[in-house]
């Protein structure tokens, strides 16, 4: 994992390591993917992706995205899945250390953004 070091938090890697751990945010449950499990590749549409890039593999399958306002489209193109939980996948923004989060509702196309960061969701995680 060593050449995907530094994609995302530091402090992050360390808390999640190479196991998947199950959250609750929102009263729903999530599955927050390991580090091996961030950079495993997953097939969308007949194209290849690693885990962590889903979304813009999911974006690029979505007929109405030119609907999306560019803010909106931006977001998902900086998208760095760390999980996910009933159809959505869980992201942070990439470059946000503290990482907001958001949720991207595949089976509607709608982007949540939530109350919960990174910082709080490591929180959650040591406790």
């Amino acid at each position: 994992m060593k050449q995907y070091s530094g994609i995302i938090s530091g402090r992050y890697e360390k808390c999640i390591g190479n196991k998947s751990v199950a959250v609750q945010i929102k009263d729903e449950n999530f599955t927050l993917y390991s580090l091996e499990e961030l950079f495993q590749h997953t097939g969308i549409d007949g194209e290849s992706y690693l885990r962590i890039y889903q979304v813009q593999g999911v974006v690029k399958t979505l007929p109405e995205i030119e609907l999306f306002e560019p803010e909106d489209r931006a977001l998902l193109e900086q998208s760095l899945a760390i999980g996910e939980g009933p159809e959505s996948i869980l992201f942070i923004r990439k470059g946000e250390e503290s990482g907001r989060l958001y949720l991207f509702h595949t089976d509607i196309g709608y982007i949540e953004e939530l109350d919960v960061d990174l910082d709080s969701l490591i929180k959650q995680i040591e406790a």
